[in-house]
């Protein structure tokens, strides 16, 4: 960091185990132990972009650039290779393997790394890709298994017995009437706070869905 940060502990907060390795009894004032944080901790506000800047100097070190215009797309100074990087998840394109072996040497001289080859998840998101010979026929489906299913158990949402695929019951049609009424419903009553917390959530959820899976 640039500057270091400061934390105090309580010590009957501490396990007896670290107290006795740091000889922390040493340093307790007054039911405290006051710790100056220099490099990260857990907990730290700005531990993320603390990782994500060295991470970013790393990479420029070994001649990988941010593009001008899209934030977290990268790329190299020559070689044909260009990845979306998305906090610690890399999606990588590249032109001959020798390139994306050297940023996995890269990467290997500071990190432990997990590999995909075939590219079928970034960030959470399932990727089906479709190679064909011709161009204009290769594609990319875009999904997040279960993701709607796994919703639904969360919140607890019923199943119905029979399906029901309109955003509410229809309305019984009245044949050989002259007039239609539309259905008016009783207005239900206001939400507590749990159900508006629920209902954001729901909300939430279905808007991340909407715009990664299908916008």
């Amino acid at each position: 960091m640039d500057r270091p940060e400061y934390v105090k502990i309580k010590l009957s907060d501490i396990p007896q185990e670290f107290i006795d390795e740091y000889n922390l009894n040493a340093y307790v004032h007054d039911g405290w132990i006051f710790f100056e944080v220099i490099k990260g901790c857990y907990g730290l506000p700005q531990s993320g972009k603390l990782a994500n800047d060295l991470l970013c100097k790393r990479l420029c070190t070994a001649g990988y650039y941010e593009a001008a215009t899209t934030p977290g797309l990268w790329q190299h100074k020559w070689r044909p290779i260009q990845f979306c990087l998305l906090v610690d998840d890399f999606g990588i394109e590249y032109v001959g393997e020798k390139h994306a072996l050297h940023l996995k040497s890269t990467l290997l001289e500071h990190y432990k790394i997990t590999e995909d080859w075939e590219g079928k998840k970034f960030a959470g998101i399932d990727l089906e890709w479709n190679y064909a010979p011709e161009h204009a026929k290769r594609s990319c489906r875009i999904s997040i298994k279960n993701y709607i299913r796994d919703l639904l158990a969360r919140v607890g949402h019923p199943t119905p017995t029979k399906p029901q695929l309109s955003p509410h019951k229809h309305h019984k049609i009245n044949y050989g009437a002259g007039v239609q009424h539309t259905h008016v419903a009783e207005p239900s009553p206001a939400l507590d706070e749990k159900g508006v917390k629920s209902i954001q959530e729901i909300v939430g959820a279905l808007l991340f869905y909407g715009q990664v899976v299908d916008n």
